[in-house]
């Protein structure tokens, strides 16, 4: 966890906890959860958390971390536009991207998942109130936008967005496909989309 995004754990802390005094069951996607800073840090305030971590070495970290919490889940895939399978490519051990080719030393192919084809299967089998998205994929957040439903956000929804370079200026077009979230800029690098909930941020 970067110092500098700190203040963006405390802010998911801060909508988690309103959420558990409206007696509301949270269920927290953490999309690009590298080796499990957020989901280590929030899990012991939600009902479940949906860890989703690409890369297989941080995977594994990740699996190790988590180990002790009992309300986590975890998957070894990409957040994309489509349910299938993407190209991964790694620039350093710590950073890689399913868009950003440049400078890449190594190519690996994951499965993918749509965000909104994952939400709905695991609203299949667990009852939500309310649902949290953290995401950070290293640019590929247009992609995501581009492939979700806002008929999948049933509940009181936040979604944490880390944005990537000028290119997510496009960001606000896509949130057509989101009807009825409002728009909240944290800082240079980070947006929040909220619906419903009573939620003040």
């Amino acid at each position: 966890m970067l110092k500098h995004e700190e203040h963006i754990k405390e802010i998911l802390k801060t909508v988690i906890s309103i959420l558990n005094r409206q007696k509301r069951r949270v269920i927290m996607f953490d999309i690009g959860a590298y080796i499990g800073d957020y989901t280590v840090y929030l899990a012991p305030l939600c009902y479940i958390v949906i860890a989703i971590e690409a890369h297989p070495g941080n995977f594994n970290k990740l699996l190790t971390r988590v180990s002790h919490l009992n309300n986590v889940v975890l998957l070894n895939y990409a957040v994309s536009k489509f349910d299938g399978e993407v190209e991964l490519f790694v620039r350093e051990p710590t950073t890689h991207s399913i868009v950003y080719r440049k400078r890449a030393r190594n190519v690996i192919k994951v499965k993918s998942v749509n965000l909104s084809s994952l939400i709905t299967s695991i609203l299949r089998r667990v009852r939500a109130e309310a649902l949290v998205v953290k995401m950070d994929i290293e640019g590929a957040e247009l992609k995501v936008f581009e492939g979700l439903r806002s008929s999948t956000m049933i509940y009181p929804t936040i979604i944490v967005v880390e944005v990537h370079g000028i290119k997510n200026k496009l960001i606000l077009p896509i949130l057509s496909y989101l009807k009825g979230f409002k728009v909240k800029f944290v800082d240079r690098g980070h947006i929040i989309l909220i619906k419903g909930g009573g939620l003040n941020v």
